[in-house]
């Protein structure tokens, strides 16, 4: 059986509700998924079985009255590419049915694409953003921008496509701030093929685009945003590469970019010498201004893949500041995370697929993984600070943000290990370093308020130790 999650959302009792696929890869017989994740880990399916169609689900909106939205499309000739169908559910917090509703494609137009986004818009109706497929000759379609706008019971209220030369792609849609207007980054309507900002009024009739400018290596990168840092600035994530000499470098990015396209900054989350992916559909999880997740994973640039590899986990605040990362290799198998979303614990849940090839058999599973704030490694490093500190061996305490601590009489050079434990004796962090400096550099600002005890050895055994009070 093969499975596939492509988008989910948070509903108020902080369970997670993720849609996609489960079926058949070799030849796309897919039924239309659902699955909901409680936060004591607890879960429930449910697998939408149409008679003779194939069917897959493309989002969810959480309602006003908590019930789930469900968007995706169905092909009555059992045909995955000529899914002609919007469908439409409504259904109650057990997964169970409310209401269904389906409404046809243009006749333009073969079926819907695989990805559909959608916000409640500030008149409480559900804006949605997909694509349609157009057939160009007998064995080749292209897709062009398909936007709906609906009830929150589901009925119609207006739909409109937009003919573009090249292949449409919705990547998120997003209300803007103190307007009702809203704001599509995807691509589309340039010829080079690149991301872009769509900018639609109420009515969902296009404004105006906008490129990025300086020009970035977005390619088919899945850019994601999740913060508005002011009526014109967001901050936004994405895949981008930079090249040295004749090699190609593919890092994560995260950009503070504005309404006109303007790249503003940059943060370079980088691993030298791999190639670094964002999760495919969600790779930004606001929790608040301090708790912006990253997810990402290393890939090998293969259709299908089953080399283990890292999944990224990065922690940065609104400022986009560095707080920690963590890194997981399963070694089982190839992980690739599809989102990231943020909970109510200021945590967050990633999700994505497994690649494996058991017995030549093309099939994915599922992965969902939670992870705490605290469970993020801190950025901590080696540092040197000229004239090294004479009075102190740890300062400041209180600490709010960075913490230091004297390496007064250790060769850093030869090795030293760092652990954190909180007042209970739970070991928070292990760290180990090797390299020149005299002081210890600790960024704390992923810790709860409390005491906690730190713990520096050396492999000849000296020993730095003592408290702190993160504020």
């Amino acid at each position: 059986m093969d499975e596939l999650l492509a988008n989910g959302a948070v509903d108020t009792q902080g369970n997670v509700v993720l849609v996609g696929v489960q079926g058949e890869h070799i030849g796309h017989i897919y039924d239309a998924f659902i699955m909901k994740v409680r936060p004591d880990g607890s879960y429930l399916t449910r697998c939408f079985v149409k008679e003779d169609t194939v069917s897959f689900f493309t989002s969810v909106t959480v309602l006003d009255n908590g019930n789930y939205f469900v968007t995706g499309a169905y092909s009555p000739s059992g045909l995955f590419d000529y899914s002609n169908h919007l469908w439409i559910l409504i259904l109650g917090r057990e997964l169970d049915v409310i209401d269904e509703k389906a409404y046809p494609v243009d006749t333009a137009y073969i079926g819907f694409g695989p990805q559909m986004q959608t916000v409640i818009d500030n008149n409480g109706n559900i804006a949605m953003a997909g694509h349609a497929k157009r057939l160009i000759n007998p064995n080749q379609f292209r897709t062009d921008f398909a936007f709906y706008k609906c009830t929150q019971q589901g009925d119609t209220l207006l739909s409109r496509y937009y003919y573009t030369l090249m292949n449409s792609t919705p990547y998120h849609l997003r209300k803007m701030p103190g307007s009702d207007k809203l704001m599509l980054i995807g691509q589309s309507f340039n010829v080079y093929q690149q991301p872009e900002l769509s900018f639609l009024d109420s009515d969902m009739n296009v404004l105006y685009w906008r490129l990025f400018n300086p020009y970035q290596n977005f390619g088919f990168s899945f850019l994601r945003s999740d913060l508005w840092l002011n009526q014109s600035e967001f901050l936004m994530s994405a895949r981008n590469f930079w090249t040295i000499g004749n090699q190609i470098e593919h890092y994560i990015g995260v950009y503070r970019v504005d309404t006109l396209g303007q790249i503003l900054d940059e943060l370079a989350l980088d691993r030298p010498d791999t190639l670094d992916c964002v999760a495919w559909r969600k790779s930004m999880a606001y929790a608040n201004d301090s708790t912006i997740f990253i997810g990402g994973f290393q890939s090998y640039n293969a259709i299908w893949h089953t080399t283990p590899n890292l999944v990224y986990f990065y922690l940065i605040d609104r400022d986009m500041n560095l707080l920690g990362q963590k890194d997981f290799f399963p070694g089982d198998a190839h992980y690739q995370p599809w989102g990231i979303l943020s909970t109510p614990d200021n945590g967050c849940l990633m999700w994505g697929q497994i690649y494996r090839n058991p017995h030549g058999i093309l099939e994915r599973d599922i992965f969902v993984w939670k992870i705490l704030r605290e469970e993020i490694d801190l950025i901590t490093s080696v540092e040197t600070i000229d004239p090294p500190p004479k009075h102190s061996k740890a300062w400041p305490n209180p600490v709010n943000d960075v913490f230091f601590v004297s390496l007064d009489g250790i060769n850093a050079m030869q090795g030293i290990r760092l652990q954190i434990y909180d007042m209970k004796g739970v070991k928070i962090s292990e760290r180990h370093f090797k390299d020149n400096g005299n002081v210890l550099r600790i960024n704390v600002n992923n810790l709860a308020p409390g005491t906690y005890i730190y713990n520096i050895s050396t492999g000849n055994g000296k020993v730095i130790d003592g408290k702190f009070v993160k504020q």
